[in-house]
C-alpha cells in the first residue's frame, strides 16, 4: 500500500508539518510505503535533525513537483492514500482515499475559488487537529463537517527525570497569524521576579527557530529581556536539547492568543499547541492562555491551568512553587492525560479507523 503526503509548508518545519509527519508515522506503522512530495531531496535530513530519527523511513518523491498537472493526476492513481495540506486551493487526485488536513481557522486556505476548485473540493475529506478549529468550520461552511484526529507526541517525550527550577516556552519566533507572543512572557517574569522573590530562583528558556525576516523580533526579545540574567533566549537548539530541556522544565508557560478575541480572531489562537502537550507528556505544569485548543488539551486545576490575564499567570504558577504537592499531583495528571489522549498509538488508531 502506498500513501502521498502534501504540503506546500515543509520547509518551515513547524507544528502543523510534525502533525502530518506524525500521520506518516502511523501509516508506515500500517505498512504503507510513505512519499512526501517535495523539491529538495535534503528534506529528509532536515526532517530527522528537526523531529528525530524515527522519520528515516520516509520517500521524498521530488519528481512529483516536476510533473504536469496531467501526469500528477495519473499518477495519483497509484496511491491508496493521499493526504493534502491545503493552501487555498485543490489538487484533484484519484487516489482511492484523499484527506484534507485542516489546521488553521481561516476560510481563504480552504475556500474554492471556482467551479472547477468546488468540484475538485469534493474529492477532499477533511480532518480537524482540534475541536476549536472544527467549529469553526462548521460554522462557517457546513459542508466541511468531519473527524478531529489530534497531532501525537513522539514516545520520547514521556520521561520522568529529576526537575529543575526552570520555566520553559517553546514556539517559533515571529509576530504574525497565532503568535507565541514570547514578549508577553518576558514581561510577566520580569513583573513576577519583582513581585515574588522567589520567582528569581527560576531561569525562563524561551526557545524556537525565526525565518531571516524574523530576526528583528529575536533582537527586540533580546533586548528587553538584557536586564535580566535568567532569562535565555535560545535559536539554536537541537532535538535532543530541546526534549531534555522539557524532561527537566517545572513549569510552561503558554502566551498565544492572549489579548486577543477568539470570536474575532480565531486565527490569533493557537490552534492545538503542540508544545503544549509534549510539555505535558514531560511532567511540566503547563500555563496557557485560556483560548484555542489548549482549552481542549488542559484540565484546567488538574492537568495545568489556563489563564486569562498576566495576574493569574502569575499567581497560578507561584501557587505551585509553594506547593509541591499540588505541582507533583498536577504533573503526574499531564503525563496520564497526554499518553491517553496525545500518544502515536493514539493517533495511529485514529488514522487506522480512517482507512
Amino acid at each position: 500500500m502506498k500513501a502521498l503526503f502534501l504540503n506546500p509548508y515543509l520547509d518551515t518545519l513547524g507544528g502543523g508539518e510534525k502533525y502530518m509527519l506524525d500521520i506518516s508515522f502511523a501509516l508506515h506503522t500500517l505498512e504503507y510505503d510513505t512519499y512526501v512530495a517535495w523539491n529538495d531531496t535534503t528534506l529528509k535530513e532536515k526532517i530527522m535533525s528537526r523531529f528525530g530519527n524515527k522519520y528515516s523511513y520516509i520517500n521524498v518523491y521530488k519528481e512529483w513537483n516536476a510533473y504536469s498537472p496531467l501526469k500528477r493526476l495519473l499518477n495519483s492513481r497509484t496511491f491508496d492514500v493521499v493526504f493534502y495540506q491545503p493552501d487555498g486551493s485543490y489538487p484533484l487526485s484519484f487516489a482511492k482515499k484523499n484527506f484534507a488536513l485542516l489546521q488553521v481557522p481561516n476560510l481563504n486556505l480552504v475556500q474554492p475559488k471556482s467551479t472547477l476548485q468546488r468540484l475538485k473540493k469534493k474529492r477532499w475529506n477533511p480532518i480537524f487537529n482540534s475541536h476549536f478549529v472544527k467549529r469553526f468550520f462548521i460554522k462557517n461552511d457546513h459542508t466541511m463537517n468531519g473527524p478531529v484526529v489530534y497531532p501525537a507526541i513522539s514516545d520520547t517525550f514521556f520521561s520522568s527525570p529529576t526537575k529543575k527550577k526552570y520555566i520553559i516556552s517553546v514556539g517559533r519566533f515571529f509576530q504574525h497569524l497565532h503568535a507565541k507572543k514570547q514578549e508577553t512572557l518576558i514581561k510577566a517574569y520580569i513583573f513576577a521576579c519583582e513581585k515574588y522573590p522567589q520567582f528569581n530562583q527560576y531561569v525562563l528558556f524561551l526557545v524556537g527557530t525565526s525565518q531571516p525576516q524574523d530576526e528583528h523580533y529575536v533582537r527586540y526579545l533580546r533586548k528587553i529581556s538584557s536586564p535580566h540574567p535568567n532569562i535565555r533566549i535560545e535559536t539554536n537548539y537541537t532535538y535532543q536539547q530541546l526534549q531534555k530541556l522539557y524532561s527537566e522544565a517545572q513549569f510552561y508557560w503558554h502566551a498565544t492568543g492572549y489579548g486577543e478575541s477568539e470570536i474575532k480572531n480565531p486565527q490569533k489562537m493557537e490552534h492545538f499547541g503542540i508544545s503544549i502537550v509534549e510539555a505535558m507528556a514531560s511532567g511540566a505544569v503547563v500555563f496557557a492562555y485560556k483560548g484555542g485548543g489548549p482549552k481542549e488539551t488542559i484540565l484546567h486545576g488538574k492537568t495545568g491551568y489556563l489563564y486569562s490575564s498576566r495576574k493569574q499567570l502569575i499567581e497560578y504558577t507561584h501557587r505551585c512553587m509553594d506547593n509541591s504537592l499540588l505541582r507533583e499531583k498536577l504533573s503526574q495528571k499531564a503525563v496520564d492525560r497526554a499518553n491517553d489522549k496525545f500518544s502515536q498509538l493514539a493517533l495511529t488508531k485514529s488514522i487506522s479507523q480512517l482507512l
